[in-house]
C-alpha cells in the first residue's frame, strides 16, 4: 500500500490495476463506469481511510490494509445526470445505452412532492439492488400515542415492557450456513468454482455462503424494525444502557449473538423521545414501594420480592423501575431520590439522552 497513494488519482482514469485469486497483477479497464461514478468510488475510498486514521489516533485497533478482490457498490450522485426513470419497469444509469428492467419502483411512484436525491447501486449476494434516497411529505398529522413504556433487555426474555409484554426472539444459523463453513473447511485456497456439483470450488462455496448470511441478516432485521415500531408508539421509552459488548464476551455469547438486541438499541437510540439510563442505575434491586434496595438478589431470581412484601416478576419490575427512576432524576432535588437511608446518591442526575 506504500507504492500508492489515493490522492494521486482523479476521475480521468480508464484502468484499474489490482491482483487476481493468485496475487498476480492484472489490469481491468473501466468500459461503462462514468467519471463522476469513479469520482464517488475514489472519494469514498478517501472517507475510508480517514476514518481509520481517526480510530487509529483515538487508540482503536485498526489493522493493517488489505487487498480488496471487489467494490460492492456504486454511488449514482445526481438524479436524471447519473440515473433516471423511463417508466415505472425501467431505468437507465449513465455509461449505459440501454434501459435496465427493475422491479419495485411501485412503492415510491406517483407520490404527489416526492423528490429524488442520490441513489446507490449496490451488488449483493441474491443480485443487483437500487437503493434510493427520496424525500416525502409526511403531514402535520398529530399521532395519539400511548402512554409512556420502560423497556427492559435481558438473556432469558430479549427483551420485557413495563406493560407485562415480553419478546424473545432469536434466530440461530441456518443449516445451510453451518454446511457451507464445512465445505469451505475441506476446499482449497483458490479453487475455482467449474467443477459439478456437489463439488463445488471455494469461490463458489463462499458465494453461497454470503448468500445465506444475507438472509439471516435480512430476517434479523426485519423483526427488530417490526419490535421497534411496535415500540415507538408508545409516548415515551425509557432504556437502560445496558453493555450489550459485555454479554457477549461472557457466558452467554452465543444467545446474545443470535438475538436482535444490538439492532433494536442502535434504532432506539437514534430516537429523540427515547431516554437512556446509566448502566449503574439499581433498576433491578429498587423497591418501588418503600424505596430500599434489595443487595442481595441473584441472576437466578427471577421473581422480585421485597421484606416490605411487595412481589413482582423481575423483568417487568426492572422497565417499571426505569420509568420511575428517570424522572425522579428529572425532578433535580436530593429530596424527591427515594433509595433509603443506607444509599447515597448524587444529585447529579444519572440519565442521558441521546440524540442523533
Amino acid at each position: 500500500m506504500n507504492d500508492y497513494d489515493i490522492n494521486d488519482y482523479d476521475s480521468k482514469i480508464i484502468t484499474v490495476h489490482g491482483l487476481d485469486k493468485d496475487r498476480k497483477p492484472v489490469t481491468h479497464e473501466l468500459q461503462y463506469i462514468s467519471s463522476q461514478m469513479r469520482q464517488s468510488v475514489i472519494q469514498g475510498i478517501k472517507h475510508s481511510l480517514k476514518s481509520l486514521s481517526v480510530l487509529k489516533k483515538n487508540k482503536h485497533t485498526v489493522g493493517s490494509l488489505r487487498y480488496k478482490s471487489d467494490y460492492a457498490s456504486i454511488n449514482l450522485q445526481q438524479h436524471r445526470v447519473t440515473y433516471r426513470f423511463y417508466d415505472i419497469n425501467h431505468i437507465g444509469i449513465q455509461g449505459f445505452t440501454e434501459r435496465i428492467r427493475i422491479k419495485g419502483a411501485n412503492q415510491f411512484w406517483n407520490i404527489p412532492g416526492i423528490e429524488f436525491a442520490n441513489a446507490k447501486l449496490l451488488n449483493l449476494p441474491d443480485g443487483y439492488y437500487l437503493a434510493i434516497t427520496t424525500y416525502q411529505n409526511k403531514g402535520g398529522e398529530k399521532r395519539n400515542y400511548k402512554s409512556a413504556i420502560g423497556i427492559d433487555m435481558g438473556i432469558k426474555t430479549t427483551i420485557t415492557t413495563s406493560d407485562g409484554r415480553k419478546y424473545k426472539i432469536l434466530i440461530e444459523e441456518s443449516e445451510r450456513i453451518k454446511k457451507c463453513q464445512r465445505l469451505i473447511a475441506r476446499r482449497k485456497k483458490g479453487s475455482n468454482n467449474a467443477q459439478a456439483r456437489p463439488f463445488r470450488g471455494r469461490y463458489k462455496v463462499r458465494k453461497l455462503l454470503h448468500r445465506a448470511y444475507q438472509k439471516l441478516s435480512g430476517r434479523k432485521k426485519d423483526k427488530a424494525n417490526k419490535i421497534v415500531h411496535e415500540l415507538l408508539e408508545h409516548k415515551h421509552i425509557y432504556m437502560q444502557d445496558e453493555n450489550l459488548k459485555g454479554w457477549h464476551k461472557g457466558l452467554f455469547g452465543r444467545t446474545v449473538q443470535h438475538s436482535v438486541l444490538g439492532l433494536v438499541k442502535a434504532k432506539l437510540i437514534r430516537q429523540e423521545r427515547v431516554t437512556i439510563l446509566s448502566s449503574s442505575e439499581p433498576t433491578t434491586k429498587y423497591c418501588p414501594e418503600c424505596g430500599k434496595l434489595k443487595k442481595d438478589i441473584k441472576l437466578s431470581d427471577r421473581v422480585y420480592q421485597c421484606s416490605c412484601g411487595y412481589s413482582e416478576d423481575r423483568d417487568i419490575h426492572a422497565a417499571r423501575n426505569m420509568i420511575l427512576l428517570a424522572k425522579k432524576h428529572t425532578c433535580g432535588t436530593q429530596e424527591n431520590y427515594a433509595f433509603g437511608e443506607d444509599v447515597q446518591r448524587s444529585q447529579k442526575a444519572r440519565v442521558r439522552r441521546l440524540k442523533p
